[in-house]
């Protein structure tokens, strides 16, 4: 019996290997990859690197992603930790920082206030940031059992 269970833990076992190694997806230009963390086999392009460095240059411990052919990076921006996005061609797509809700504009925190009494000020909310566009503050609170997701603009008006 021991001998039977651990031939099927062994087939159990190289199956999931062979299933991983399977499952990896392809990227367009035929290298093998999933959602890569930390050091990337392939080098950062230069105008990824460089759009970064030149929006965040007081950037700390940046850790890069790639996801198909964007790239993500994880980085300190002052106390915080945010999360910016990149095309290829070192356009950047956003910025996410997740702040406490004191961080945010007075408006802001007004208006989630007004809307939501009892509102809990240890809550977490996300600054996002996209060029040209005004930053956007989101914070999930729940409402009749459901947690839904608000939007403000940096004046405190609610948006979507």
């Amino acid at each position: 019996m021991k001998k039977t269970l651990t031939v099927l833990f062994i087939c159990v076992v190289l199956k999931c290997v062979v299933a991983q190694e399977n499952g990896k997806l392809k990227e367009r230009d035929g290298s093998d990859s999933d959602y890569t963390f930390g050091k990337i086999g392939r080098s950062i392009p230069e105008k990824v690197e460089e759009a970064f460095k030149k929006d965040y240059p007081n950037s700390a411990n940046p850790v890069w992603a790639k996801l198909k052919l964007d790239w993500t990076v994880t980085f300190g921006n002052g106390m915080f930790r945010s999360i910016a996005t990149y095309r290829t061609n070192g356009e950047r797509i956003d910025t996410r920082t997740h702040l406490l809700v004191q961080e945010a504009p007075q408006p802001v925190m007004d208006e989630i206030v007004k809307r939501y009494p009892i509102f809990k000020q240890k809550r977490v909310i996300l600054k996002l940031e996209e060029p040209g566009k005004p930053e956007i503050y989101n914070i999930n609170v729940s409402e009749g059992g459901k947690t839904v997701s608000i939007s403000f603009d940096q004046n405190g008006k609610m948006i979507r």
